[in-house]
């Protein structure tokens, strides 16, 4: 296929260099012979004879000795010489005696030398002008010396050497880059032709689509080079971003900074929108050369579902160790102290309001409640472990139309310019840990709002969490 397109190629070559060719000739012969024909006409020109006898009665018979000589040395087709009015009066053509001189764009008879084409009843000649002066040094006419255009096969004739030069030449050189670049292409493609690179991109297509997970592929600089419905419906794209830069595609700044981050990195939690995702990212490299990254991604609010079903099915003390399991949550621990009446190794008092009631919950209500629950009362057993009289103090009470929870430690509270951020995934006031923090109250507000509930943190109380949950009782 390569030699092919080079054949086409030296083809192109050859008809642009023909016709470049055809042109040179064409200017060659004009500037070359145009030249000698006029040197020949101003020679001719100032012939002593041709000067004194250009008026007479029988210039034909003459002047012919001095016409014959200007063709022979010139080696034009024609010379003739017309009197001022520019009428033939002597020729090696004897038929244009007496005849009007076909001067086409040529000033000759003002007294002026020329060099030029004319367009006459015989053909397309070129011709060489010169004025011919008396001895007063007044205009009594001109020289005309013209050679007839050579064919167009002759023009190409001229040119076929160079041609075959060009020709030669280009095909050699197009044969020998058309192997050159075939070895090229096969080393770094690995041996494979086309139809295998056909078919390795039908099953990469193949695969991409037909897995769950979530795949997409960056360039470099951050641009998409592949996507999977999965990851199109996890990242909430609209249509394929193909070709788009990461910065481009409207995601959440801290997701998309992840996605871009050029390091390896293994089960990083993130909270977008209403889904909770796990990313793994793994750089591509080719020869030691980075070629991009490839991310993968996992819907964790799908495991969150799961955990709901076993919700109804297990009991509170159950559900709420499956649900803190995954953010190390301590609640369950707290539960045993208490049940074995030693409050005082827990160094919390937790209180429980005298007014707290709680009807049964729907199973998938009661789970979230749980997990809800959970992560709040272990960021406050957090906040004000240490503290002298350390205390929690839990409420919860519902209606027809909603399930308030309400939370509150001893501690100092949320600052006001951080009661936004502690519900953002991996914001944490509290040292790091093995496993990572920051992820308990991101994932409060998540199943607040997926169930078109709220947490808030008290505008006066600031160690005060509310959570609102609609619901409606049976």
């Amino acid at each position: 296929q390569f030699l092919v397109l080079q054949l086409a190629v030296v083809a192109l070559v050859l008809v642009i260099v023909g016709v470049l060719s055809f042109q040179q000739a064409t200017r060659s012969f004009e500037d070359d012979r145009g030249a000698r024909l006029r040197s020949a006409a101003e020679y001719l020109a100032n012939v002593a004879v041709v000067r004194d006898r250009i008026g007479s009665t029988d210039a034909a018979r003459e002047l012919a000795p001095a016409v014959d000589r200007a063709v022979a040395l010139s080696g034009a087709d024609v010379a003739s010489v017309v009197d001022a009015r520019g009428d033939v009066v002597a020729s090696t053509r004897p038929a244009l005696v007496g005849t009007a001189a076909e001067l086409g764009d040529s000033r000759v008879l003002e007294g002026r030398g020329w060099t030029g084409a004319v367009t006459t009843g015989r053909a397309r000649v070129l011709t060489g002008h010169a004025p011919v002066l008396d001895d007063q040094g007044t205009f009594a006419g001109a020289v005309l010396v013209e050679q007839t255009y050579p064919s167009a096969w002759q023009r190409a004739s001229n040119a076929a050497p160079d041609l075959a030069l060009f020709l030669g030449v280009g095909a050699g050189l197009g044969i020998l880059g058309s192997w050159a670049v075939s070895r090229i292409v096969r080393r770094r493609t690995r041996g494979l032709g086309t139809r295998d690179f056909a078919r390795l991109a039908d099953h990469r297509e193949a695969l991409l689509h037909s897995i769950r997970e979530g795949v997409l592929g960056l360039d470099p600089v951050g641009r998409v080079s592949m996507v999977n419905d999965a990851a199109l419906e996890l990242l909430g794209l609209d249509g394929p971003p193909l070709g788009r830069r990461v910065d481009d595609l409207g995601l959440e700044p801290h997701l998309a900074e992840l996605l871009v981050d050029p390091a390896d990195a293994s089960d990083l939690v993130v909270v977008t929108g209403q889904r909770v995702l796990v990313l793994n990212r793994r750089r591509a490299a080719t020869r030691d050369e980075g070629v991009g990254s490839v991310v993968t991604m996992r819907d964790r609010t799908e495991l969150v579902a799961v955990q709901q079903q076993l919700g109804s099915n297990l009991s509170i003390t159950d559900a709420l160790r499956a649900q803190t399991h995954e953010f190390a949550n301590q609640l369950h621990t707290i539960s045993g102290l208490l049940e074995l009446d030693e409050p005082d190794e827990a160094g919390v008092l937790l209180e429980i309001a005298p007014d707290c009631e709680v009807p049964p919950l729907p199973p998938g209500l009661s789970a979230d409640t749980t997990t809800i629950l959970g992560n709040l009362v272990d960021n406050a057993i957090d906040a004000c472990r240490g503290r002298t009289h350390a205390r929690v103090r839990l409420d919860a009470r519902a209606d027809d139309a909603a399930l308030v929870i309400e939370v509150e430690d001893s501690g100092d509270g949320v600052p006001r310019d951080l009661r936004e951020a502690v519900f953002v995934r991996g914001f944490s006031t509290k040292p790091e840990v093995l496993g990572g923090r920051g992820i308990g109250l991101a994932l409060v507000r998540l199943l607040c709002e997926r169930r078109g509930g709220s947490v808030t943190i008290d505008e006066t109380r600031p160690s005060l969490f509310r959570v609102v949950l609609p619901w409606e009782s049976s």
